[in-house]
C-alpha cells in the first residue's frame, strides 16, 4: 500500500472533475464515486505483473486548498513498486490536466 497527499488551488468540482479525468486517462475502472464527499474508488487492469490495484481518491477542503489524498494497494502480496507508481502517475496526470486548463 502507497499514498500521498497533496495540495491544489482550485473549487471542489474543477479538481474532482481533473480526477475523473485522469482516472478515464489511465484507463482504470471507476467503481464508486460520490462528488460530495469527495470520494473515487476505481481498480486497475490486471497485467503482467500485477491482479491489479484498488484505488481511492479523497478530497477534502485545506486552507482554501483542495487537498487530494491517493491510496494505490495491491491484490496481492507483493507490490512491486506499481502502488508508488500509481500514486505518482496519477498526480503527474492531475498536474498536467490542472495546468491545461488554467
Amino acid at each position: 500500500m502507497f499514498s500521498e497527499n497533496r495540495s491544489y488551488d482550485g473549487t471542489h468540482e474543477q479538481i474532482y472533475g481533473a480526477c475523473i479525468k485522469a482516472i478515464s486517462n489511465h484507463g482504470w475502472n471507476i467503481t464508486r464515486s460520490d462528488k460530495s464527499k469527495g470520494i473515487l474508488l476505481a481498480i486497475t487492469p490486471m497485467s503482467l505483473m500485477s491482479w491489479g490495484e484498488e484505488i481511492k481518491i479523497e478530497l477534502n477542503t485545506f486552507n482554501k486548498k483542495i487537498e487530494i489524498k491517493v491510496r494505490s494497494e495491491s491484490r496481492q502480496f507483493i507490490d512491486w513498486g506499481k502502488n508508488s507508481k500509481n500514486v505518482n502517475n496519477f498526480y503527474s496526470t492531475i498536474e498536467n490536466i490542472l495546468f491545461i486548463s488554467n
